[in-house]
């Protein structure tokens, strides 16, 4: 049984989406209606309610889907999101956040499926604590936890494991930070993504990682980079 919970200021538009999830769910699915996002984040603030699926309007009034969706990035890390809207003027924006899907409401009827059926992939691998890559002839399954640092080069990402192995996928970073949906690992340069679980140093110019690896942070990176590892070991910088 999953968990779902729709955020939506429109009476009307909340129950069309319930009523489109409970048909691609059926039986399987617990959907709680939310129309403010304040309200949406006391109830998993205050009733602890583990919501592993959000669909999120994006104008809600004095806090935005946007900015919804942000916390529970933070406060939910395996919960998937989609965003659900008839505004596309907010796509850019919504790339600030981890999400599965960006879905325009008139078209609601051919991308909300696909959505779906992505989120639910990712959710499982979010709540198995690995990552599965799609190789040739099967898939590779790795532990997240093992999983140091990512570099890109030219078509290819290369995934840097503890144990000194790397395997490689023809997936982009941003794809597979969505597929990591977890807070520990964060983009710090066009090129390189790293597991604060694996950074011995954190310095304004480069991890240095546990294996002696140095990644480098570049400069527009910085600002988010330094908001995330405060927020990940709870510290002051």
């Amino acid at each position: 049984m999953i968990k779902i919970a729709i955020c939506d200021d429109e009476r009307e538009l909340r129950e069309a989406t319930a009523a489109r999830l409970r048909e691609y769910f059926a039986e399987e699915a617990l959907i709680a209606p939310f129309e403010s996002g304040e309200a949406l984040l006391r109830a998993v603030r205050e009733e602890n309610c583990r919501y592993q699926l959000a669909v999120l309007d994006i104008e809600l009034g004095e806090m935005n889907g946007i900015a919804v969706g942000e916390a529970l990035n933070r406060l939910l890390p395996t919960c998937q999101i989609i965003y659900l809207t008839g505004y596309l003027d907010y796509a850019p924006d919504a790339y600030a956040t981890r999400h599965t899907y960006y879905v325009y409401r008139p078209t609601m009827e051919k991308h909300l499926p696909l959505a779906l059926q992505k989120a639910m992939t990712a959710l499982a691998e979010a709540e198995k604590g690995q990552l599965v890559l799609p190789q040739k002839g099967g898939q590779l399954v790795l532990e997240k936890r093992e999983i140091s640092h990512l570099e890109r080069r030219l078509r290819v990402t290369k995934l840097y494991l503890a144990d000194g192995q790397c395997v490689t996928t023809a997936l982009g970073l941003e794809e597979l930070l969505e597929r990591l949906g977890d807070p520990a690992f964060l983009r710090c340069h066009n090129s390189f993504a790293v597991s604060l679980d694996h950074a011995a140093v954190f310095r304004r110019e480069s991890f240095l990682m546990k294996d002696g690896t140095v990644v480098p942070i570049s400069h527009g990176y910085y600002p988010a980079v330094r908001e995330q590892f405060r927020k990940y070991h709870h510290i002051e910088l």
